[in-house]
């Protein structure tokens, strides 16, 4: 029986000097830092976004979007109750524990928001139960009006409602094209 994957289209926006990169050496630069932490962002099906994101990072350098194919077989995709269900379970088995709170507050400091540093956690839980890690989350995110900042939106249905993909790992990612304009 052949195995099934699960594939999303996720857009990249970025500089022209990034998607040369990219699309030239087929390398995936990371970010240092983003929401989740460090990785590499999409918009999930959402060329529109990447574009207005790509606007708002380059400085002097044309705005470029990146199309790429993801498998998100072994991503924790944060859309699916079941996977919400088991961050939360890592989040009430640390929350009691003043190392685990100081461990939360650590990657906080270091810019980690207070999901990104529980999806920190969940791998490094995995990893002690000797299980591989994730390679990526896909979660609903809300952008607020005049603000660039993402929050998760749990169950809400609101306005500015995206859906991102993080990869940890850039193998998922399959295929990628530059776009274009942005």
């Amino acid at each position: 029986m052949p195995s099934f994957t699960y594939r999303a289209i996720g857009y990249h926006g970025c500089s022209e000097e990034k998607a040369l990169v990219v699309s030239q050496q087929g390398t995936w630069p990371p970010s240092n830092k983003g929401w989740l932490g460090p990785g590499i962002y999409f918009w999930d099906n959402d060329k529109k976004t990447a574009g207005w994101w790509a606007t708002r990072i380059v400085d002097d350098q044309a705005p470029r979007v990146i199309r790429a194919e993801i498998d998100l077989s072994d991503c924790l995709d944060l859309t699916t109750v079941f996977a919400q269900n088991a961050l939360r379970k890592v989040a009430r088995s640390i929350a009691p524990s003043k190392r685990s709170e100081a461990a939360l507050q650590n990657l906080e400091a270091r810019g980690f928001t207070r999901d990104g540093a529980l999806v920190h956690l969940t791998q490094e839980a995995l990893k002690v139960a000797g299980r591989p890690p994730v390679k990526g989350v896909r979660i609903a995110v809300h952008l607020k009006e005049g603000n660039d900042t993402a929050q998760s939106v749990g169950t809400q249905l609101v306005a500015g409602f995206r859906m991102v993909i993080v990869v940890f790992d850039p193998s998922i990612i399959k295929k990628c094209e530059v776009c274009d304009g942005a």
